[in-house]
C-alpha cells in the first residue's frame, strides 16, 4: 500500500496529513526537529516511531542485562518493573521526565543503558522499602547519573576536608569513604543521623562545615543508600559508601548546579562540570583507594601474613597469631594480592 504523507508548519507545531488521516506534533514534542528533518528528507518510514515517544520508550526501556527489567509507559503513566519486589512501580517528578527526554529518544542508547543501570542498582539495594525512598530523592533535584547506574551528589567539608561531626573521615577527591551498613541508620524518620551524609544543591546551604568549608561531589551507588529523611524535601541522603570525585570549586557552589548535563561519563566529564577539579582517577576509584577503604592500605603499605607461599593482606589493627609482613603496595606481587583480597570483599 502506498503511503501518501504531506504536512504544514504552523506555530504551534506541525499537522501531518497520513492516508486521509490527520495528526498533530507540538513544537514541544521530544522529536519534535527529528520529525520536522524526517518529514523534509521524505523517510517517511521514521515519522511515525518519532511521534510516539511511548512506543520509543517500551522498545528502549529494557535492560540488556536483564531483560526482566523494564521501564514502560501505559495510559500516560511511565512505570518501572521492580524485578525484586515483584510489582511494577509508578513513576513520578522530575524522573519522569528524565525517562521521557533519554529513554525517548531513539538516539541516547548511552543514556538509555545509564538509566536503566541506575534503576537496577536501585532494584539490588538490600532494603525493599528503601526504593520509593530513592525514588524520591531522584525526582526532588536533578542528580546527575553516570554510565554504571550511579548517581552524583554534593557534600559540605571542612576546609582540611575531613567531615564536619566525627573529624575522622577524610573526604578528599579519589577517596572511598566506608561504613558498615549494619551502623547505617535505616529510619528515614530520623533526619540527623548515622550514616554517610550526601545531598542535593537544595540542601547545601542548611548544611553548616564553616566559613572555609569546601564542597566535594561524591558517586554514590543506589545499593548503598540506606535513608532518605523526609525533612528538606527529601534532598538528603545516608549511605554507607561513596567514592569522592572532586571539589566543586565555583564562588556560587550552594546555589548553582555543578552539572551541566543530567547524564556523566568520562567522555563528557569536564564539558558537563567545567568548574569541578576532578580526582586523577576520574569516574572510578584506583585499587589503592578502595583497599584503603577497607583498612587494607595505611600510607602506601600493606600488611600480609603468608600462607602457603602467599601473601594474604590483613587489615591494619587485626591481630594475628603469626609473624605479620609490612611491605609496599607498589610491590607487583602485594597489588595483586590486594586486588584479589578486595574482589572477595566486594562480592
Amino acid at each position: 500500500m502506498t503511503t501518501n504523507i504531506f504536512y504544514t508548519r504552523h506555530d504551534g507545531g506541525l499537522t501531518i496529513f497520513k492516508n486521509g488521516k490527520q495528526s498533530t506534533v507540538s513544537s514541544s514534542h521530544l522529536n519534535f526537529d527529528k520529525i520536522l528533518l524526517a518529514l523534509k528528507s521524505k523517510k517517511y518510514d521514521t515519522v511515525e516511531s518519532l511521534m510516539s515517544v511511548e512506543k520509543t520508550i517500551n522498545k528502549t526501556g529494557v535492560s540488556r542485562k536483564n531483560p526482566n527489567c523494564k521501564v514502560y509507559v501505559k495510559n500516560g503513566k511511565v512505570f518501572f518493573t521492580d524485578t525484586r519486589a515483584g510489582k511494577d512501580v509508578e513513576l513520578a517528578g522530575t524522573l519522569v521526565e528524565r525517562i521521557l527526554r533519554d529513554l525517548g529518544n531513539p538516539d541516547n542508547t548511552k543514556y538509555a543503558d545509564a538509566l536503566m543501570a541506575l534503576l537496577e542498582n536501585i532494584n539490588k539495594n538490600k532494603l525493599k522499602d528503601v526504593s520509593s525512598e530513592l525514588y524520591e530523592w531522584l525526582a526532588s533535584g536533578k542528580a546527575p547519573i553516570t554510565s554504571d547506574g550511579c548517581i552524583l551528589a554534593y557534600k559540605k567539608v571542612k576546609a582540611d576536608f575531613f567531615d564536619q561531626y566525627s573529624n575522622t573521615m577524610d573526604n578528599s577527591p579519589g577517596k572511598v569513604v566506608r561504613m558498615k551498613q549494619s551502623d547505617v541508620d535505616i529510619d528515614r524518620r530520623n533526619e540527623c543521623s548515622v550514616g554517610l551524609h550526601f545531598a542535593s544543591l537544595g540542601y547545601l546551604s542548611h548544611y553548616s562545615a564553616g566559613n572555609d568549608a569546601k564542597v566535594v561531589i561524591v558517586k554514590v551507588n543506589p545499593r548503598h543508600i540506606f535513608a532518605i529523611p523526609q525533612d528538606y524535601q527529601c534532598q538528603k541522603g545516608r549511605a554507607s559508601e561513596y567514592y569522592v570525585i572532586g571539589e566543586y570549586q565555583s564562588e556560587d557552589k550552594e546555589l548553582i548546579e555543578a552539572f551541566k548535563d543530567a547524564f556523566v561519563d568520562e567522555d563528557n566529564l569536564v564539558k558537563s562540570a567545567p568548574e569541578v577539579k576532578f580526582t586523577k582517577s576520574g569516574m572510578r576509584p584506583s585499587l589503592e583507594a578502595i583497599a584503603e577503604s577497607y583498612g587494607l592500605v595505611k600510607d602506601g603499605k600493606v600488611q600480609v601474613i603468608i600462607l602457603k607461599d602467599k601473601y594474604v593482606p590483613i587489615p591494619f589493627g587485626a591481630d594475628f597469631d603469626c609473624d605479620v609482613y609490612e611491605l609496599s603496595f607498589q610491590t607487583k606481587s602485594v597489588r595483586e594480592a590486594v586486588k584479589k583480597a578486595v574482589t572477595n570483599l566486594e562480592k
